[in-house]
């Protein structure tokens, strides 16, 4: 078995309730979205063929007790993700998904192996991708059998009715606001909205400049 892997490197998470902590990277080719904001267009194809002996090595000689799996959409590859998930927990480390929450039939297979799960829901105005919200809510209920939170880019036109739909479908998962980079949400407006709950979180990378 081979999967395409775009990249692993070790730099700090700059995203979500993890912010600021040190993590390996596998980034793995492909996505089964096409948001309009997207930053990591480049992991849509160009991946490096490699056997999940192959990145589990690359990642265990990395220092982070935490790897972030990330994309793209690493989900798109489940039975690759999870040889090397695999790896990874015979060699201790944890688990951090970062995904879209759109594929629930594939977090179903990995589930058991993942620690954390970065969901990422898509405003349909801000991602324009149409209304996800049933599927998010069948991926959140299995993501919710480990630590899970809810990561929601969030932008100056971003309508209430979508902030307000999202913290429906949470319920008590943590929610995390996160404004398109370069744009200022009226977060006072935001505050009144959702009240409890959440955190305003920007990317954390781009303005300390690291990977």
């Amino acid at each position: 078995m081979t999967g395409k892997v775009i990249e692993i490197f070790d730099s700090i998470q700059g995203e979500g309730l993890y912010v600021g902590t040190y993590q390996t990277f596998l980034r793995l080719e492909g996505c089964n979205l096409r948001c309009r904001y997207c930053d990591t267009a480049a992991s849509y194809s160009g991946g490096r063929e490699m056997t999940p002996e192959q990145a589990a090595e690359k990642c265990l000689g990395l220092p982070p007790k935490i790897v972030s799996v990330t994309g793209g959409e690493p989900l798109c590859q489940p039975e690759f993700l999870r040889e090397v998930c695999k790896l990874l927990k015979d060699g201790g480390k944890d688990i951090h998904l970062e995904t879209n929450g759109t594929l629930p039939k594939e977090l179903e297979r990995v589930i058991d192996l993942v620690d954390v799960v970065a969901a990422d829901f898509k405003l349909p105005s801000a991602s324009g991708c149409g209304e996800l919200w049933d599927v998010h809510e069948k991926f959140l209920e299995i993501a919710s059998r480990k630590e899970v939170f809810v990561k929601v880019v969030c932008g100056e036109n971003t309508p209430p009715e979508e902030l307000l739909r999202c913290k429906e479908i949470a319920g008590s998962v943590p929610l995390v606001i996160q404004p398109v980079f370069g744009e200022k949400p009226d977060f006072s407006r935001i505050a009144a909205i959702l009240r409890d709950n959440f955190r305003v979180i920007p990317q954390c990378h781009k303005i300390l400049e690291v990977p």
